[in-house]
C-alpha cells in the first residue's frame, strides 16, 4: 500500500514539474518573440519608417523612361 501511494506522489510531483517546464518555455519563447518583434522609434520614427523612406528617396531619384516618376506617399501605423 505504502509502495502504490509512494508511485501515484511521484507521479503527481513528475506532472506538475512537467507543467511548469512548460509554462517557463512558453514564457521565455513569448519574451524573445516580443524582442524580436519590437519596433525601435527614435526621433518619431521607427526602424521600419526609415528604412521606407531610404527606399523611397533611393526609387524617387532614379529616372527612367520606364518608370513611373512618384509625387508622394501615405503611411498608415498598422
Amino acid at each position: 500500500m505504502a509502495e502504490a501511494q509512494f508511485i501515484a506522489f511521484y507521479i503527481t510531483v513528475c506532472c506538475i514539474a512537467f507543467i511548469i517546464s512548460k509554462i517557463i518555455i512558453s514564457v521565455l519563447l513569448y519574451k524573445r518573440w516580443k524582442r524580436k518583434h519590437m519596433i525601435y522609434e527614435v526621433d518619431g520614427l521607427s526602424e521600419r519608417d526609415r528604412g521606407f523612406e531610404s527606399e523611397l528617396e533611393a526609387t524617387g531619384d532614379i529616372k527612367h523612361w520606364n518608370i513611373l516618376v512618384l509625387h508622394g506617399y501615405y503611411t498608415c501605423p498598422h
